[in-house]
């Protein structure tokens, strides 16, 4: 069993919101992870840039094992990936190959093989971006925001920018603020942020600014805190875009803790608004063109030679 007293004691002063014990009690069950500490650490070691990232295959980990949710074309329930390229699921993910066998066994017991070509990108990361520059303009696919790897080094200036945020469930805020360094000006104000009764006021300290020609925001229902913000940020300049589906709607920061070897996740921030006020949970940014990530694949297809 958890130790609430002593979760309690480590939490109440460090969410984001005023809780009382009884409000934080209840919430905590859909926090905690799981006291086993190496499947926790499988289930965060899991590669963000993989294969079935870079193809938009949905899958989960569970009890260790890889199910494949949805993305191929004959593939209409969960399955289960028995390997890949010979070794375990998360070996195999991790594991650069320009092919990959993976093997299945669907939900009536039939062991099917999979073969996949990983696809021909001009530029990518070690872990989860990967870039596309085809004459002034210029691809990025960022899966989260926990390794900026290109986008630190890119210059941006006088460029059509694609920032694809599509699944990007956010990450940390201190790579969300160098995002934003890079188009803002020393000393403009960047973010605010609350935690109970504190409030933050974040600011470029970034000397270099960028002027792309335009930025092109792709999002997604899977968009979603530091991501969004990024979003929201950034239509405040007259030359951006947002494309694709309403994001997510999650204005809080998440934190993770560990407790009597328990691994706490709780919201440690909240994102707010100049004036002050709170954005409301579950209402995320609303695109200026709403279009399917089906038509988004394809456009980036058409437009940039890559195959996804």
């Amino acid at each position: 069993m958890v130790n609430k007293g002593d979760i309690i004691k480590e939490l109440i002063g460090q969410y984001a919101f005023k809780v009382d014990n009884s409000k934080l009690i209840e919430s905590l069950p859909k926090f905690v992870y799981s006291r086993n500490c190496k499947y926790f650490d499988i289930l965060n070691s899991e590669p963000a840039f993989n294969i079935f990232n870079l193809l938009g295959i949905k899958y989960r980990f569970y009890n260790n094992e890889c199910y494949i949710i949805s993305g191929f074309k004959n593939i209409n329930n969960t399955v289960k990936v028995i390997d890949i390229n010979g070794m375990n699921s998360s070996k195999g993910l991790a594991n650069r190959s320009d092919k990959y066998k993976i093997k299945i066994k669907d939900n009536k017991g039939y062991i099917k093989t999979i073969n996949l070509k990983y696809p021909n990108i001009i530029t990518k990361s070690r872990k989860n971006e990967y870039q596309i520059i085809n004459d002034n303009e210029l691809y990025i696919h960022l899966y989260d925001f926990e390794n900026l790897d290109l986008i630190s080094v890119t210059n941006f200036d006088n460029k059509k920018i694609w920032l694809d945020l599509r699944n990007n469930q956010g990450g940390r805020v201190h790579n969300l603020i160098k995002i934003l360094e890079l188009f803002y000006n020393h000393g403009d104000v960047l973010l605010y942020l609350q935690k109970q009764d504190s409030f933050f006021k974040i600011t470029s300290k970034l000397k270099i600014c960028y002027k792309p020609l335009h930025i092109y925001l792709l999002v997604n229902k899977e968009t979603a805190s530091a991501a969004e913000m990024l979003a929201m940020k950034l239509s405040e300049f007259d030359n951006v875009t947002i494309i694709g589906a309403q994001t997510e709607g999650k204005w809080v920061l998440n934190s993770v803790k560990r407790i009597n070897n328990y691994y706490i996740r709780f919201p440690e921030y909240e994102f707010i608004s100049k004036s002050g006020s709170h954005l409301k949970l579950g209402c995320g940014i609303e695109p200026d063109y709403h279009i399917s990530d089906k038509v988004i694949n394809k456009m980036i297809i058409d437009k940039f030679y890559l195959k996804l």
